[in-house]
C-alpha cells in the first residue's frame, strides 16, 4: 500500500512536472520568439538610427557649412553696415550744415526782401507822390486852361469842380504800416511776470510744486552757477528757468499752468506732488498745439492784412486815376474838339489874311517905286524938245477917264 501510495504520488509529481516542463518550454518558445521580434525591430531601429545619424551628419555638415557662409554674410554685412553707417552720419552731417547754410541763407534772403520790400515800397510812395503832385498840377493847368476857354473863348459861365477830388484817398504807406503795428501790438500781449500777479498763494504753491518736482528740466550748467546762492534766489532762478523750458511768457499761460495743477478748482486745491509730472506734460502739449495753431493763425492773418493793405493801395490808386479822368467830362472835351476845329479854321484864314497883306505891302512898295521912276522921267529935260511931251498925253488921258 504504501509503495502504491508512492508510485501514484510519483505519478502525479511526474505529471505535474511534464506539465510545467511543456508551459516552461511553451513560454521559452513565446520568449524566443519575442526576443527574435524584438531583436528584429532592434535591428530595424539599429538601421533608421545609422540612417538618421548618417542623414543628421550630412545636415551638420550642412549646416555647419551654411553657419559659416552666413557668418561669413554676416561679417561681411557688418562691415558694409560699418561702412554704410558711417556714410549715412557723414552724409547727415553734409545734410545738416547744408541745412543750416541754407537756413542762415533763408533768413538772410527774408531779411533782405523784407529790407528791399519796405525799401522798395518807400521809393514806390514817394515816386508815386512825386507823379501825383505832378498830375495834379498839370489838372489844375487843364482846369485853368478850361477856365480860359469857357470864359473868353465862349463867353460860357466856367464852374470850377470840387476840391475834394485832388485829396488823396489815404496815406501811402498805411497798408505795411498797419500790418506792423497790429504784428507789434499782437507780439506785445504776451509780457514778463510781474511780481503782483505771483503773489497768489495758489500760484506760490504751484511754483514751489514745481521747482520741487520739475527740478529736472533745469539744465546742469545752471545748476552748478546757482549753488554759490542763497535758496530763496535758487528758487527763483529754478522757477524762472522751469518756466521758460515750459513756454510761459505771461501771465494768462500761468493761470492756464495753474489750472492743470488745481483738483478742486472750486476749493483751489492742489494736485498731490506724484501727479505733477502728469499735469506739466498735458500742459506742455496742449500748449504747443495751441501756440502751433496760433502761429499759423497769424501768419494767415499776416498774409492777409498785407494782401489787404496791397489791395487797399491798389483800389486807392484806381480811385486817383479814375478821379483825375473824370476831372474833364466827355461834353467838355468834345466842345473842346469842336472849339479845336474852329480855332484851326480861323487861324488858317488868319495866316491867309497875313499873306495877303504881305502880297499888298508888297504892291503898295512897287506902285510907290514906280511912281517915283514915272516922276524922274517926267521931270526930265528931254521931254522940252519932244513935240508932244508924256506929260501931256498923260493928262489927256486922265481927261478921258474922268469924262
Amino acid at each position: 500500500a504504501h509503495t502504491y501510495q508512492d508510485a501514484e504520488d510519483y505519478n502525479i509529481l511526474k505529471i505535474k512536472l511534464e506539465t510545467e516542463i511543456q508551459t516552461l518550454e511553451q513560454q521559452l518558445e513565446e520568449m524566443r520568439a519575442t526576443y527574435q521580434l524584438n531583436q528584429e525591430k532592434l535591428d530595424y531601429n539599429y538601421r533608421v538610427l545609422v540612417e538618421r545619424d548618417s542623414e543628421n551628419t550630412n545636415t551638420i555638415k550642412t549646416q555647419k557649412k551654411k553657419l559659416t557662409r552666413m557668418a561669413d554674410m554676416l561679417s561681411s554685412l557688418k562691415q558694409k553696415y560699418a561702412r554704410e553707417e558711417k556714410r549715412f552720419k557723414e552724409e547727415n552731417a553734409d545734410l545738416t550744415n547744408e541745412y543750416k547754410r541754407i537756413t542762415e541763407q533763408f533768413k538772410d534772403l527774408q531779411s533782405k526782401f523784407q529790407h528791399f520790400e519796405v525799401a522798395d515800397t518807400k521809393r514806390y510812395r514817394d515816386v508815386w507822390q512825386m507823379n501825383e503832385e505832378t498830375v495834379t498840377d498839370l489838372m489844375r493847368k487843364v482846369l485853368q486852361a478850361d477856365k480860359i476857354i469857357h470864359e473868353q473863348q465862349l463867353g460860357l459861365s466856367w464852374f470850377p469842380p470840387s476840391e475834394h477830388i485832388f485829396q488823396p484817398g489815404g496815406e501811402s504807406g498805411a497798408p505795411g504800416q498797419r500790418t506792423a503795428q497790429s504784428s507789434g501790438e499782437g507780439e506785445g500781449d504776451s509780457g514778463p511776470i510781474s511780481r503782483g500777479q505771483m503773489d497768489n498763494e495758489n500760484i506760490k504753491h504751484m511754483l514751489e510744486l514745481l521747482c520741487n518736482e520739475a527740478g529736472f528740466l533745469v539744465e546742469g550748467k545752471i545748476q552748478k552757477l546757482l549753488e554759490p546762492l542763497p535758496p530763496d534766489e535758487q528758487n527763483l532762478m529754478k522757477i524762472d528757468s522751469i518756466l521758460k523750458v515750459l513756454g510761459v511768457e505771461g501771465a494768462g499761460d500761468v493761470e492756464k499752468l495753474l489750472s492743470y495743477f488745481l483738483a478742486d478748482a472750486d476749493n483751489h486745491e492742489l494736485i498731490h506732488p506724484n501727479d505733477a509730472i502728469k499735469a506739466i506734460k498735458a500742459f506742455v502739449e496742449e500748449h504747443q498745439a495751441e501756440r502751433q495753431r496760433g502761429g499759423e493763425t497769424i501768419k494767415t492773418a499776416k498774409h492777409s492784412s498785407k494782401e489787404a493793405g496791397q489791395e487797399g493801395t491798389r483800389r486807392e490808386e484806381r480811385e486817383f486815376w479814375q478821379r483825375m479822368s473824370s476831372i474833364i467830362s466827355d461834353k467838355t472835351f468834345r466842345v473842346w474838339n469842336a472849339l479845336e476845329k474852329a480855332l484851326n479854321r480861323y487861324d488858317a484864314l488868319l495866316k491867309n489874311r497875313s499873306g495877303l497883306i504881305g502880297d499888298v505891302a508888297g504892291l503898295q512898295r512897287q506902285n510907290e517905286d514906280l511912281k517915283g521912276l514915272l516922276n524922274q522921267y517926267l521931270s526930265s529935260r528931254i521931254n522940252e524938245d519932244l513935240h508932244v511931251p508924256p506929260t501931256q498925253v498923260i493928262r489927256l488921258d486922265s481927261f478921258r477917264t474922268v469924262r
